[in-house]
């Protein structure tokens, strides 16, 4: 049996359904919002470095990636396959999204309200959220996000280099998500280093070398959020 007959055999409703697609959905949006608002920790200037160095090396923000790239499609999948999306039928995952809100920065870079005027495929983003109608100030959130994602895919950010592209994405994001994406690399890169070389105040060696073992093959990401390494890296 091949990859495609085992789904299948999971999914069709004659010998299970094991899983149901909606629940899945459901459930992985959950845990990818409910990974991000932990992930807030790692910006916060009260926080000693010290301290979000041990939560990371411990593994706390392992999936950090994956989530900040996948919660919103996830979501957005679980939206189109349930009748209503309301308080009624979701209302532990939407107390979680309005959690989120507090992301948004407070201003709009003037470059970012400049390219999002120029774009020609936003009707494509807004079609996605007719599903939000009840929740305004969710769906202004999200349609922000995904205008900014077809942003930084545009050929012209693309061409940019490496560290140019990181700036451009940190400066204009409406919400802080790049910030605390970058972060998070940022101390991923920094302890990969140490465990070459000296070992971090406040960090067990065998705890550095698990994290080596465990993260240090897929690291090192590449800068650009279309890429395939952007998530699994090198």
């Amino acid at each position: 049996m091949d990859a495609n007959d085992r789904s299948r055999y999971v999914l069709h409703h004659n010998s299970g359904p094991f899983l149901r697609e909606v629940d899945a959905h459901y459930n992985i949006a959950f845990s990818c919002i409910s990974y991000l608002l932990t992930s807030f920790c790692l910006v916060d200037s009260s926080l000693p470095d010290d301290e979000i160095r041990l939560q990371i090396v411990k593994g706390y923000h392992g999936l950090h990636n994956y989530a900040d790239e996948f919660w919103s499609e996830h979501l957005l999948q679980y939206i189109n396959l349930v009748d209503n999306f309301d308080y009624t039928t979701s209302l532990s995952l939407i107390k979680q999204l309005e959690k989120l809100l507090p992301f948004q920065k407070l201003s709009r870079s003037q470059e970012f309200c400049s390219e999002l005027d120029g774009m020609k495929t936003l009707l494509t983003v807004s079609s996605r959220l007719s599903g939000l109608s009840s929740l305004p100030k969710v769906k202004i959130f999200l349609y922000e996000v995904l205008a900014f994602r077809e942003i930084l895919a545009h050929e012209k950010h693309r061409q940019k280099e490496p560290e140019a592209f990181v700036t451009y994405e940190v400066e204009n994001d409406p919400t802080i998500f790049s910030d605390i994406r970058q972060r998070y690399q940022n101390i991923v890169e920094y302890l990969l280093d140490c465990a070459r070389c000296m070992t971090p105040d406040g960090i067990d060696q065998n705890l550095l070398d698990r994290f080596v073992e465990t993260y240090g093959n897929s690291a090192f990401v590449c800068r650009y959020r279309g890429c395939p390494r952007a998530l699994d890296g090198f």
